[in-house]
Parts: C-alpha cells; sequence; structure tokens
C-alpha cells in the first residue's frame, strides 16, 4: 500500500500528520511502515523527529543514482524507516517518487510519501503510482477551495482519494473561522477520512482512527 499526502496549505501539516500516520500504522499491525520526505525547502519531517540519526544519503542521492535506496533509509525512533529530504531540491519529481516507492513496494506493508505543499502537478503525477491520495487542509473557505482545485486534477475513482482536515475545533467553527465538516465535503466533492483536532492530546487518537480507516473499517471521528 502507497499513500501520498499532500497539503494544500503548509508543508508543516503534511509532515506532521505524514509522521502521526506512520506511527499510527505501526501500531495498527503494519510491522514495515516507510516514510519518503519529498518535500522541498526545509527539512520538516527530520526536524519535527528530533531523534533521526545522522543521515549519509538522502531521497536525492537516491535518485541521482548516487547510491541504492535500501543505503538511504535509516529507523527512528518511532518505529518506522523514512528517507530524508533531498538536500537537492532540483532532483525532487514525482516521476522519481513514483518509480522509487514503486520499487520498494514490495519490502514494506505501507509506504507514505509526503508531497511538496500546494504542487498539484507533483500530486497528479504520482496518483499514478498511489493506492489512496490524501489531500491535507485547514477548514476554511481558502483551504477547501484550494483542496477542491487539487481534487479536479486527480483521478474520478473517488476511492482513490481522501480529505484530512487538521487543526479543527468545534468552538472554530461557531465563530465562523472554519467551515463545517458537512460543507468542507460538499465543497472539496471528496471523501472525508480523518478531522484532526486543533488540540495536540487529541492529535495522536486521530491518527489511529485514519490507520484503521484506511483499512476499509468503519470508526467514527473522535470527538472534537
Amino acid at each position: 500500500m502507497i499513500i501520498s499526502l499532500t497539503d494544500v496549505m503548509s508543508g508543516l501539516g503534511a509532515a506532521r500528520i505524514s509522521i502521526g500516520l506512520a506511527s499510527a500504522l505501526c501500531g495498527a499491525g503494519y510491522e514495515k511502515v516507510l516514510l519518503v520526505d519529498c518535500s522541498r525547502g526545509f527539512d520538516v519531517v527530520s526536524w519535527l523527529l528530533k531523534d533521526t540519526v545522522s543521515v549519509a544519503f538522502d531521497a536525492g542521492d537516491v535518485f541521482s543514482g548516487m547510491c541504492d535506496p535500501q543505503d538511504a533509509v535509516y529507523r527512528c525512533d518511532l518505529g518506522f524507516d523514512i528517507i530524508a529530504s533531498a538536500a537537492d531540491k532540483s532532483c525532487i519529481s514525482a516521476e522519481n517518487a513514483g518509480l522509487l516507492v514503486s520499487r520498494l513496494d514490495s519490502f514494506y506493508d505501507a509506504i507514505i510519501v509526503c508531497c511538496p505543499c500546494a504542487d498539484y502537478h507533483f500530486a497528479n503525477v504520482l496518483s499514478d503510482y498511489v493506492s489512496l491520495s490524501l489531500i491535507l487542509t485547514r477548514a476554511d473557505e481558502l483551504g477547501i477551495s484550494a483542496a477542491a482545485r487539487l481534487r479536479r486534477q486527480l483521478p474520478e475513482d473517488h476511492i482513490s482519494c481522501g480529505l484530512v482536515l487538521y487543526d479543527y475545533s468545534s468552538d472554530s467553527v461557531k465563530k465562523d473561522e472554519l467551515l463545517g465538516i458537512d460543507d468542507c465535503i460538499d465543497r472539496s466533492e471528496t471523501r472525508l477520512m480523518c478531522v484532526v483536532p486543533e488540540k495536540k492530546s487529541a492529535r495522536q487518537k486521530a491518527y489511529q482512527n485514519l490507520a484503521v480507516r484506511i483499512n476499509g473499517a468503519k470508526v467514527p471521528l473522535i470527538k472534537l
């Protein structure tokens, strides 16, 4: 199973949820999970992990042929493997990422690709290689409009695409700062996969529910 995560708002959301989902999949019985960081700019994933070992090779070294994929794989303390973001951002392409994860697919139960922020072309091309494309956004007018735009560029099959709302709170909805969940689904025309609360202490449960829902199980949204 290969899953791509594209944040239409900021790179921090994709990095944070990629790590949370990878950890939750390990806890849901996936023995081998790989996170491939294809973000551009500051390496947010490695910064968030903080405990990542010193990296000798990264995704760029794999894409350029300087090393084999297994040489760029590192185990983090949360129990999953990671290929760090390329130091040379110019070599990051969806075609390279797609070929890499296809090559590694048979070695892992799940592979998560953290895509460049708001790169619709990248997400569209990579959708040919993945089993599920997740669109990540805040539930405000701008974010949902961007999510709808990206959704229109992805395959028509709604089963292969899902919406993840992050930093969500019912209080913000009451203040008209965020849209309600039904409005988000209707406007984005995308099935809802997960709502990640603004409250940090509740996020891990949301990631666990997402991991279970990816397997086809029906679990309710956590209390917001």
